[in-house]
C-alpha cells in the first residue's frame, strides 16, 4: 500500500481491529489475538484480488470472528474478490464457500461443491474406537451388565461425527442374570463439560430376552441437538435406586453445523439444544 492508501484506510483499519487504545504499544508486545486482528484488520483493507485466510478464527473472541466473517462475504459478494478459506470450521464453510477442496497430509483428496466436501471431510475423519466393550472381570462382579455399546450413522455404520440434520443412533447390548424386579436401563448424553442435556429411560421388560442377554437401539431425532461435543452414560438401575452397572463418558461424539443461521456463532455457547420456533410479525 503507498502512504496515501494507508491514510486513507488508516482508522477503517484501526476501528476494525478494535486496538484504538493499544496504538502506541509496541507491537512485539501484542497478545496473538491482536496481531490477528491487526493482521486481518490490514489484509481485508488491501482491496486484494485473492484474499487467503488461515484458520482466522482460531484466536479472538465470538464478536471478532463474527465480524471477520462479515467482511470476508462481503469482500467475496460484493466485491467480486476471490477468498481462500482454510478451516475445520464446516458450518462456517458450508456458509460462505460454493465450492471446497479436501486436503489430507499435503495432497489434494477431493474438489467439488462444499456440501459434498464437508460430508467427505466427516466421513473421512472418522476413527473406528466408538464403542464400549465390557471388561470380562466385569462377568464375576455383576449380575447385570453392559456387554457392548457402539453410536451409528443411518447406515449402520459405526460413527462419532455427525451433522446437524443427520440422526444418531445408539446400539447397546446388556446381560441380565438374576430377577430383578423394576429394573430400568437410562441413556443419557452429557456435553462436554460432563453436564447432562437428555436422560431416557426404558424397563427392560419393553425388550425381547434371548439366553439373559438383550439387544436395543435408539434412535436421537435430527436437527434438534446443537453442534458441538458430547458422550453417553448408561445405567442399569431400579426405581427404588439400586444401580447394578454405569458406564460414563463413553462413544464420545461430535455434531457439525452444516450449514445453520448459527454457523456464525459457532464456538459460542448457544446452549444444548437448537429449536425452530414459528415467528410472527405482530406489528
Amino acid at each position: 500500500m503507498s502512504r496515501a492508501e494507508i491514510k486513507n484506510k488508516f482508522d477503517e483499519i484501526v476501528d476494525f481491529a478494535e486496538i484504538e487504545k493499544f496504538l502506541d504499544t509496541p507491537v512485539k508486545r501484542y497478545s496473538s489475538g491482536m496481531y490477528v486482528r491487526l493482521a486481518f484488520a490490514v489484509a481485508a483493507h488491501l482491496e486484494p484480488e485473492i484474499l487467503i485466510i488461515d484458520e482466522v478464527l482460531a484466536v479472538g473472541d465470538a464478536q471478532f470472528q463474527k465480524k471477520c466473517l462479515g467482511k470476508m462475504d462481503e469482500v467475496s459478494k460484493n466485491h467480486g474478490r476471490t477468498v481462500l478459506f482454510v478451516s475445520h470450521n464446516m458450518g462456517v464453510i458450508n456458509q460462505l464457500c460454493r465450492k471446497s477442496i479436501l486436503m489430507k497430509k499435503g495432497q489434494l483428496v477431493a474438489y467439488g461443491n462444499s456440501d459434498k466436501i464437508v460430508d467427505l471431510y466427516i466421513n473421512n475423519d472418522q476413527k473406528s474406537t466408538n464403542h464400549f466393550n465390557c471388561d470380562s472381570s466385569v462377568h464375576l462382579q455383576k449380575p447385570n451388565y453392559f456387554f457392548f455399546v457402539r453410536s451409528a450413522n443411518y447406515k449402520g455404520e459405526e460413527c462419532g461425527d455427525f451433522s446437524f440434520d443427520e440422526s444418531i443412533f445408539l446400539d447397546f447390548e446388556f446381560v441380565v442374570n438374576n430377577d430383578t424386579s423394576n429394573l430400568q436401563i437410562g441413556i443419557g448424553i452429557n456435553d462436554k463439560f460432563q453436564n447432562r442435556v437428555s436422560t431416557v429411560i426404558k424397563p427392560i421388560s419393553f425388550f425381547t430376552k434371548a439366553s439373559g442377554k438383550y439387544k436395543g437401539r435408539i434412535k436421537f431425532p435430527k436437527s434438534l441437538i446443537a453442534p458441538n461435543s458430547y458422550s453417553f452414560v448408561l445405567a442399569l438401575w431400579t426405581r427404588t435406586g439400586e444401580v447394578f452397572d454405569l458406564i460414563d463418558n463413553i462413544c464420545p461424539f461430535r455434531i457439525y453445523d452444516n450449514g445453520t443461521e448459527l454457523a456464525l456463532y459457532e464456538g459460542g455457547d448457544n446452549g444444548c439444544v437448537i429449536i425452530n420456533p414459528s415467528w410472527e410479525d405482530v406489528s
